[in-house]
């Protein structure tokens, strides 16, 4: 969905010819892997912004170039990275303060398009030349959502007036995924059945998965145990 918010031209049947940057915070993330190798496949050149120990994992699956977002001259890296080349969108995979001032700060003075993954309040959108677009299921649905939904964000009824290209933009994936050329994130079975799903948000909270799904088996229940009274 990333991709659709920035209302990019290029498909995988009609890849760009501009080989143009798009930056990508939170690319170890599933939906950045997953945004990664999109791109790659449109003809863009998706600059992964990810801690050092998944840089070579993000690498592996499409990223032209990485960048450390925990390097205290994250900023100059990036500008060392992409040289001359002005960066015009951005994909906010994590949406945070910190990850919408990166993003924002990152894309040419001239101004771009910026796709996040949760709605950014208003504080955060600090430059009117950067044009920031939410990407929630209400795009995929075609709903639109009222604006008390949105507690904090640009209060407007929300519509999805480019479902017609997101649809298409689907069906490309697809054809992607059929022809095994979209690789799966890795998983990891966690083991203990409800347990293991405890595990494993403690896990995620210690931010100790990297790149990776977390797959619990949960094991049938049975008749009786169905028959116990709460």
């Amino acid at each position: 969905m990333g991709e659709a918010a920035l209302r990019l031209p290029a498909l995988p049947c009609r890849p760009s010819d501009k080989h143009e940057w798009i930056l990508i915070y939170g690319a170890a993330s599933a939906s950045g892997i997953m945004l990664c190798q999109i791109l790659k496949h449109c003809g863009y050149r998706p600059l992964g912004i990810a801690s050092a120990e998944s840089s070579r994992r993000v690498l592996e699956y499409g990223a032209v170039a990485t960048v450390d977002y925990k390097a205290p001259d994250c900023a100059d890296q990036i500008r060392s990275v992409v040289g001359r080349d002005p960066i015009r969108y951005a994909v906010d995979c994590i949406c945070t303060p910190e990850s919408a001032a990166l993003c924002l700060g990152a894309i040419a003075r001239t101004g771009g398009r910026l796709g996040c993954l949760n709605p950014y309040p208003e504080a955060w959108q600090t430059r009117r030349a950067v044009r920031v677009k939410e990407t929630v299921w209400s795009d995929m649905l075609d709903m639109p959502v009222p604006d008390e939904t949105w507690e904090g964000t640009r209060g407007q009824t929300r519509d999805y007036p480019y479902r017609e290209s997101f649809l298409e933009a689907v069906g490309q994936v697809q054809s992607l995924v059929d022809a095994g050329r979209l690789r799966p994130l890795a998983h990891r079975e966690m083991p203990g059945g409800w347990e293991g799903i405890v595990d494993g948000l403690a896990r995620l909270q210690r931010r100790q998965v990297r790149c990776e799904k977390l797959v619990v088996r949960i094991p049938p229940v049975s008749t009786d145990e169905e028959m116990l009274p709460g």
